[in-house]
């Protein structure tokens, strides 16, 4: 009778493992899953006037910036969804009239070289894209031009054909040479402006022989020279700095 007992004592106890086996199971598989998400570089996907402010800022700067341009350790990008305090978006370097009115818009932080520039735009208008700060003493806060324009450029004065009042006095003379600064390799073009095609490039140090010029797109001088058996226009600087130099 002993053993008997035992015996249905052995098989009550199996049985409760069983189910608490089972439970467990059941348990595990019934959970709610976890979510997936995309990893993207620097964060989420920025909107679309994002490349408006790449565009502007590699226009203040002379040269293509995209993404590629940002290497998360000197240089990197982030961006936030922002609701301003009024129209003219937290920013009164933006010379957008001003009511205190809740504007839901994105603030777009661009670290290049170790150097910040902050953009900020509404979400309802794509055009009020400014440069709202920047550390950099040669590239001025202010609005762009064109937010969607294809070279997102930054406003300037009209001109004459060869005169450029807000930049700077030109140096290079027809029928002499001339080279490129030390720094990074300047672009020959098509025509004189930024929005012409890009047929090569002389780099820095590069000799060349100076054609024509000056003319004026409206914000950089621009000279038609001849380097390595290749003639364009070239630009002669931006903001303040002299990309390229006379040879005496």
């Amino acid at each position: 009778m002993k053993q008997l007992l035992v015996l249905l004592a052995l098989v009550l106890l199996g049985g409760m493992l069983t189910l608490s086996t089972g439970a467990s199971y059941a348990q595990t598989n019934t959970s709610t899953p976890v979510p997936t998400f995309v990893a993207t570089s620097f964060g989420n996907p920025p909107p679309d006037v994002f490349q408006d402010a790449l565009n502007d800022l590699g226009r203040r700067l002379g040269r293509t910036i995209t993404l590629d341009s940002f290497n998360n350790t000197t240089s990197k990008w982030t961006w936030d969804p922002v609701t301003w305090t009024n129209t003219n978006l937290d920013c009164p370097e933006a010379g957008l009239p001003s009511s205190a009115v809740s504007t839901p818009g994105y603030q777009f932080l661009l670290t290049l070289n170790g150097v910040d520039y902050e953009y900020r735009a509404s979400v309802a208008d794509r055009s009020s894209l400014i440069l709202c700060s920047s550390e950099n003493a040669s590239v001025n806060p202010g609005r762009i031009s064109s937010g969607t324009g294809a070279a997102g450029a930054a406003t300037a004065p009209p001109s004459a054909p060869g005169v450029c009042p807000t930049n700077l006095p030109g140096r290079l003379v027809v029928g002499k040479q001339g080279r490129v600064t030390p720094g990074l390799a300047n672009r020959l073009r098509a025509d004189a402006s930024y929005t012409s095609a890009v047929i090569g490039r002389i780099p820095a140090g590069g000799v060349f022989d100076v054609l024509a010029g000056p003319k004026c797109d409206g914000s950089s001088n621009f000279w038609q020279v001849t380097y390595a058996g290749v003639t364009g226009w070239t630009s002669e600087g931006y903001n303040g700095e002299y990309w390229l130099e006379p040879i005496s």
